[in-house]
């Protein structure tokens, strides 16, 4: 029983956590912290333009962008921005399955980044996968102590 509270408080923890960093992931939309803290920014004008029209809201625009971009020769930052993105966008509609695919993407380019970690967090915890989304947060507090989107 005690451990099934400590499960339950962890699960409402996250979801707060995770609900409040939805809110806040548009504002982060270009820039990502990578290990070290050094950042990945868009160096392709569509990606960069695609980040713009996610921080403002307008994911139709951002999708079809992000497409347009990860169809052509892309560096290794433009093409992790475009997939972490595509995640969060995906995140944001709720289409939890395909965010997944995103994120393992741009988590392949660069393992350890907080960010995606929490974008991938957020999915896992969306469709029920509490252990997954469990280490995904926990690694990305790892790599990034004390940031407001994770604590």
């Amino acid at each position: 029983m005690n451990k099934l509270n400590t499960l339950r408080t962890l699960v409402l923890a996250i979801i707060l956590t995770s609900t409040a960093a939805l809110i806040g992931q548009q504002a982060n939309a270009q820039e990502y912290s990578e290990k070290g803290g050094m950042n990945v920014v868009a160096e392709s004008k569509t990606v960069a333009l695609a980040s713009k029209r996610l921080k403002a809201g307008r994911l139709d625009v951002a999708k079809r962008l992000y497409r347009k971009a990860l169809k052509k020769t892309l560096s290794k930052s433009d093409r992790f921005i475009a997939y972490n993105d595509m995640c969060a966008l995906h995140n944001i509609e709720k289409k939890y399955k395909k965010a997944l695919g995103y994120c393992n993407k741009a988590l392949k380019i660069i393992p350890a980044n907080w960010l995606a970690l929490k974008n991938r967090g957020e999915s896992h915890l969306s469709l029920g996968n509490y252990k997954q989304a469990q280490e995904d947060f926990s690694l990305a507090l790892t790599t990034n102590p004390g940031d407001r989107q994770l604590i």
